[in-house]
C-alpha cells in the first residue's frame, strides 16, 4: 500500500525547490503507521480519478485531510504551504 501511494504521488518539480524542501523545511516525510495507512489507501482507491487531476499542492492537501496520523497530516500541510509559496499557487 505504502509503495503504491508513494509512486502515485510523484510530481516533477525543479531540483532546487525539492532540495530546499528537504534541506531546510522537511528533512524526512514520515510514513503513516499501519493503522493509518489502510484507511488512507482505501480513500485513495476510492478517489484515485479525482486525485489524479490534482497538482502537487492539491495532492499534499488531500493527503493531509485523508490521513488520520497527526504527524503525517502536519507534514503534508507544511509541504502544501511550502509548494504553494514556492510555485506561486493560489490558495
Amino acid at each position: 500500500m505504502a509503495k503504491e501511494l508513494r509512486n502515485f504521488f510523484i510530481y516533477e518539480i525543479p531540483i532546487n525547490i525539492h532540495n530546499e524542501l528537504h534541506n531546510e523545511v522537511l528533512h524526512d516525510i514520515p510514513k503513516p503507521p499501519p493503522e493509518a495507512m489502510k484507511p488512507l489507501y482505501l480513500a485513495f482507491l476510492e478517489q484515485r480519478q479525482e486525485i489524479s487531476q490534482l497538482d502537487i499542492v492539491g495532492a499534499s492537501e488531500w493527503l493531509s485531510r485523508a490521513c488520520t496520523d497527526d504527524v503525517f497530516c502536519a507534514t503534508m500541510k507544511r509541504q502544501a504551504e511550502f509548494f504553494r509559496a514556492r510555485l506561486n499557487k493560489s490558495p
